[in-house]
């Protein structure tokens, strides 16, 4: 029949175009449209209107059942006003409802839904009338206002209760939980689908744009994102939508989702063909609750703008988003996330976080489950999914039809009915992946790892270990002066430790109830162990109560060293270091003592052998660390930094250092020197105070390490390095603490061979070392890794490929932002150049030698107007190897004017490979600084790169607070034209929104403080200039002036820090050069009357050199930055002062963000005001 071959080719039409829908998924997720819908009924009318009924079904229900399924759901969604029945629905397509033909539909329909995975909804009897009813999605009829059946109220009573659920609940348990509201007909999992699949998305639509700041959330997300209504949940119309979207996203805009955890790490395992991959992923909300990130990251005070800092195991860091805190009817954390998967052997390690704020760190932790994976136990992950999410390690139980396990031996079945699988290996590691359905064991030194997939999960409450640590010691586990505490996590309610499931596991196995007296020092284990199973392990040292190691240095090289706690132990040197017993261990009044000697002064520790009388095999190892130096520098580990072991030191590495001072002394001055070819180029002090910790004094590195930071970005060379000194009582403290580069791998380029310096943390970690040479015109040109070998000598190497494409090319590597990456000039040779003078026996010669070669003249690809070229082409030229920037500095001047020149392209790649190579290797984004209106153009115009060019900051010597406010109203101006288009539409179409939306424009930029709040309403011509800039505070309408809103917040600045005000920011002589060099230049006597009373006299102060330094630096200092960005002072600064003043603005954003901002806001609005108030012409 042809009628049943166009049924056909309907259905598989539309299964065709949907293969993307998962089996099971309810009717609505198909999204039939209205023509699809009508073709449909005009086969199916056709086809019951010319054919017996009963022929049809008996026949033809395999090609019936899928489609007819189809349109009764979809029909009774589109056209429904009321509680549904079957006769409107059957009668549209022809079909005869009676008595006869009843069983024969509710087969055929049985049929349908089968095939598509359904189960028909029951109660006292099966309901295929409201199962098909509840899938076809939320009636039209309800959306358009036309009726409000309980469908609707349903979805209203679930996003209401979203707006206050509790932590404990998500959206998809609110909405199951709200079946119960409905009548029992309709308590349907197809619709809480539906409900929280929707919530879901609405708030993924206005965290991604923003929709919580505009009054008419439908119109603006129209013109940000029209083709939205594509990724609903059903399928709608655009009256459905408008509705829809109006109402209901003005609902959500007034709820900030709470999440318990809205900043997770997410671990996965990722395969190809028998190769398994390890994946480590931060993600973050786009919009948090206050109180749930403050609980999520344990501070309870966070700044309005921070950024999140990820920390792999090799010191590696690299950002993981942006904080923006909003204020309002619904305070939030605004999130800006960039997710970097962090691969094999490091997505293994321990991922910690670093909170920073301006430069200053606020906080760090180890993320949530970012734990290490302990090498002992099995790695448990998800089976079901394409990516293998992270479970857990060591044993696991779960009602799960498998999960794989990764373990180093193969698991062994507990029961007959269990399956082991081999299905590949890791990557990175000697493990295997093996798939497991029911129970098996894995053997450990501790006992064996049980997993289960046919049980509940075990109820494991959290357990803190909680004891006395031993500071001054070497280990690689936690070294206890007496038995640590066990302590439960009280926060989960019922939660009890029950003392006869934790065990003390001595090294060679024995295992010993840990509450009992019986417990002896020594390494072992404290572990849990619940119906059997191991489900815990804690690895420490634990040592008698009364312990104390103390290293007392006799001079030249000559130790003694006294121990308490010892009485009945052996104590010995282990085998094979550079130091000797010269006496045998002696035991006077309750003290051992050793004497040693050190064959090798450049030792920096010494391990100890102890063991006791009453227990030979219970032995410990205690390595002590041992400064000679009155200053010296201890890794994470406890072990002197030496570059021979771990390469150049990097401020990278400070983060995770710490300083340890011998001198009788809690403060000290750090002296940061920025060195260029052995000359002091910049410097900076800073008072520090130490911490006692054991037998000395202590200073965690990170200050020193954000001080170093901010001279390399100061800098003008990746060549800088950076020297540091310490002063204890005005006397320098001996130290031999190396200097610090800005990479720890800086190669060496000789002939067609790149060098390496050899040290053991390159050779253990050479293998993800993956350097690739690309041209620096096309640096996301795919080119093959180099292969670096290990060799006799000092250095590794790897040879360089062939290169026939001449130019500079850049050797560098992606993720290796420990590596230096440097440019490689490839000149065309001389008989591949084109050279017109030669003359005919020249061109002769040249030719019979190209011959002979196979070659011809080089044909460059590029156009010389393009910025690849000129990029291309700058060489050192000249004795004094100065650059020609003519050609790169006119296409620039283009760009600048041009908001989509193809030059932006190129400058795209670069910013997207600014987390991987430090901007300053590249003369083209250098350039820009000399450019600020090319630079704020760059900013602007695209927001998804914002970000990216907003942290050029953090690597190039500018600050975006002096860029002058003219080259911002000139990038603002462009981007406004190129939204002219859609500008005006909305002033047609929605006036009432324009504003918004077109600041909306600028929400980046808004976002990172008042002052560019300020700039950005001047650009657009919506700040309203001050009549009176001062006003007498008596007057109530004085207190809103802006002088007078700069003195409270000048107030507040004293409040916040005790009146102790910035007195240094980079050296005392370097400071009042700097203050000289800005009266001299920038003089208060020349403002206009009102702008000359931000800098009022200050009275008595002045008699205080500092406290006049201070004030100067502090207060005056933004500004008179404010007052020269928007042209009130016309004189530029010399280039070293203007570097000066730019650190210097660096070091103040540090003091206070807030202060600093809001000086130069005020100040700009005063500036703007005398402007708009005087004959003076208003810049822009």
């Amino acid at each position: 029949m042809a009628v049943v071959e166009q049924l056909k080719l309907w259905t598989a039409s539309v299964l065709q175009s949907r293969q993307h829908v998962p089996f099971g998924s309810p009717l609505w997720a198909y999204k039939i449209t209205d023509s699809e819908l009508e073709d449909l009924q005009t086969v199916l009318q056709r086809l019951f209107s010319t054919t017996n009924t009963n022929l049809l079904f008996n026949k033809h229900l395999s090609v019936l059942s899928r489609p007819l399924v189809l349109y009764i759901a979809t029909w009774l969604q589109r056209k429904t006003k009321s509680r549904p029945t079957w006769e409107p629905v059957t009668d549209s397509i022809c079909l005869d409802y009676n008595t006869s033909s009843r069983a024969l539909i509710l087969d055929c329909i049985r049929a349908g839904l089968k095939e598509f995975g359904i189960k028909i909804h029951h109660t006292q009897n099966y309901r295929y009338l409201d199962t098909l009813y509840c899938h076809g999605g939320f009636p039209r009829a309800d959306l358009l206002g036309i009726s409000h059946s309980h469908l609707m109220g349903y979805f209203e009573d679930v996003l209401n209760n979203y707006a206050t659920f509790l932590h404990s609940l998500t959206v998809d348990e609110i909405a199951e939980g709200k079946l119960s509201s409905l009548p029992e007909t309709l308590q349907q999992k197809s619709f809480s689908k539906l409900a929280s699949s929707l919530i879901s998305y609405l708030f993924e639509l206005r965290d991604s744009f923003h929709l919580y700041e505009t009054s008419d959330p439908l119109a603006f997300l129209d013109m940000k994102n029209p083709n939205w209504r594509n990724n609903l949940p059903f399928l709608v119309i655009d009256e459905e939508a408008s509705r829809l979207i109006n109402t209901l996203l003005k609902k959500t805009s007034k709820v900030v989702r709470r999440s318990q955890n809205p900043v997770r790490l997410k671990r996965y395992l990722r395969q190809n063909a028998d190769e398994f991959n390890l994946f480590s992923e931060v993600h973050v909300n786009h919009t948090i609750h206050p109180e749930d990130l403050n609980k999520v990251l344990g501070v309870n005070s966070l700044p309005n703008f921070f950024e999140l800092i990820t920390i792999t195991g090799d010191g590696h860091r690299s950002r993981a988003a942006s904080f923006s805190y909003k204020t309002g009817a619904a305070p939030r954390w605004i999130v800006s996330e960039i997710v970097r998967p962090i691969v094999g052997l490091l997505a293994a390690g321990e991922l910690k976080y670093q909170l920073y704020s301006d430069g200053e760190l606020i906080g760090s932790n180890t993320y949530r489950h970012g734990e290490s994976f302990d090498d002992r136990a099995p790695w448990i992950f998800d089976a079901d999914e394409q990516k293998f999410n992270y479970l857990g390690q060591g044993s696991f139980r779960d009602r799960l039809a498998s999960v794989l396990v990764v373990s180093d031996c193969e698991p062994a079945k507990c029961s007959p009915s269990s399956q082991v699988r081999l299905l590949g290996k890791v990557s990175f590691c000697e493990r295997n992946v093996y798939k497991i359905t029911g129970h098996v064991k894995i053997p450990s030194t501790f006992g064996h790892f049980h997993i289960r997939t046919d049980a509940s999960q075990l109820n494991l409450d959290c357990v803190n270990v909680k004891g006395k640590k031993l500071v001054d010691v070497i280990s690689d586990k936690p070294v206890y002066i007496g038995k640590p505490n066990l302590v439960i996590d009280e926060s989960k309610p019922g939660a009890f430790l029950n003392k006869e499931e934790y065990f003390w596991v001595s090294t060679n196995g024995t295992r010993i109830p840990y509450f009992s007296n019986t417990v002896t020092s020594g390494t072992g284990a404290v572990v849990r162990v619940l119906e059997g199973e191991i489900v815990w392990v804690h690895e420490c040292v634990y040592l008698h109560d009364e312990f104390l190691a103390e290293l007392i240095h006799n001079g030249k090289g000559e130790f003694e060293v006294k121990f308490r706690g010892l009485e009945n132990a052996h104590v010995g040197l282990v085998p094979g270091q550079s130091a000797i017993l010269t006496a045998e261990p002696e035991l006077i009044a309750g003290f051992k003592f050793c004497d040693i000697r050190l064959t090798d002064l450049l030792v920096d520790s010494v391990e100890f052998s102890i063991s006791w009388s009453d227990a030979p095999d219970n032995t410990i190892r205690l390595r002590l660390p041992i400064a000679l130096n009155a200053v010296s520098l201890l890794t994470k580990t406890g072990d002197v930094y030496r570059e021979c072991d771990l390469g150049c030191l990097t401020a990278d590495d400070l983060m995770d250092c710490t300083f340890k001072f011998q001198p009788d002394t809690f403060e000290t001055r750090v002296k940061v020197d920025l060195l260029a070819d052995d000359k002091v180029d910049m410097s900076v002090s800073q008072e520090m105070n130490l911490s006692a910790s054991g037998t000395s004094k202590t200073l965690p590195a990170r200050a020193v390490a954000n001080l170093v930071r901010r001279l390399f970005r100061n800098g003008s060379t990746p060549e800088h390095v950076v020297r540091l000194s310490f002063f204890a009582k005005n006397e320098i403290l001996e130290n031999r603490i190396p200097l610090v580069y800005r990479f720890k791998y800086i190669p060496k380029i000789r002939g067609q061979f790149v060098y390496l310096p050899k040290t053991l943390l390159l050779i253990k970690h050479l293998d993800q070392l993956k350097l690739k040479l690309t041209p620096i015109w096309d640096l996301n040109r795919d080119t093959p890794d180099l292969e670096f070998l290990v060799e006799d000598g000092d250095f590794v190497k790897a040879k360089l490929p062939e290169i026939d494409e001449y130019g500079g090319w850049l050797l560098w590597g992606p993720g290796q932002t420990n590596f230096k990456p440097t440019l490689i000039e490839f000149d065309v040779p001389v008989v591949r150049k084109k050279i017109d003078n030669l003359g005919a026996f020249g061109q002769a010669l040249k030719s019979a030698l190209q011959c002979s070669q196979g070659i011809t003249d080089f044909n460059e690809p590029l156009k010389q107007d393009s910025i690849q070229y000129a990029v291309k082409y700058l060489k050192q030229e000249g004795n004094k190897r100065t650059i020609n920037f003519s050609l790169l500095d006119r296409i620039l001047e283009k760009m600048e004017n041009d908001i989509d020149h193809e030059g932006w392209s190129y400058l795209n790649d670069l910013i997207d490979l600014v987390e991987d190579i430090e901007p300053a290797n590249f003369h083209v984004l250098k350039r820009l600084l000399s450019r600020p209106s090319c630079l704020t153009l760059m900013l602007l115009r695209d927001t998804s790169r914002f970000h990216k060019v907003w942290e050029l900051a953090d690597y190039l010597p500018f600050q975006w607070i002096l860029i002058p406010i003219s080259a911002w109203i000139k990038a603002i101006d462009k981007v406004k034209r190129k939204n002219a288009s859609s500008l005006e539409l909305i002033k047609k179409t929605a006036p009432n929104i324009y504003a918004e939306v077109e600041r909306g424009l600028f929400r980046d930029l808004t976002a990172k403080g008042l002052y560019f709040n300020t700039l950005v309403d001047i650009a657009l011509v919506n700040f309203t200039p001050s009549k009176k800039i001062w006003a007498d505070t008596k007057d109530p309408r004085g207190s809103s002036s802006i002088g007078n809103k700069f003195l409270i917040a000048k107030s507040k600045l004293f409040e916040r820090h005790q009146h102790k005000l910035m007195s240094i920011s980079q050296s005392k002589k370097r400071d009042l050069e700097l203050i000289e060099c800005l009266d001299r230049c920038w003089p208060v006597s020349s403002l206009p009357s009102d702008l000359r009373g931000f800098f009022r006299a200050m009275g008595a102060i002045e008699q205080s050199e500092v406290v006049k330094r201070a004030y100067k630096l502090t207060i005056e200092l933004p500004v008179k930055v404010a007052f020269y960005n928007l042209d009130v002072f016309l004189q530029p600064l010399p280039p070293r002062e203007f570097h000066a003043l730019s650190f210097s603005l660096s070091q103040l954003q540090q003091f206070d963000r807030e202060w600093l901002q809001e000086a130069m806001s005020l100040a700009t609005g005063a500036a703007y005001s005398a402007f708009c108030n005087s004959e003076f012409t208003v810049v822009g």
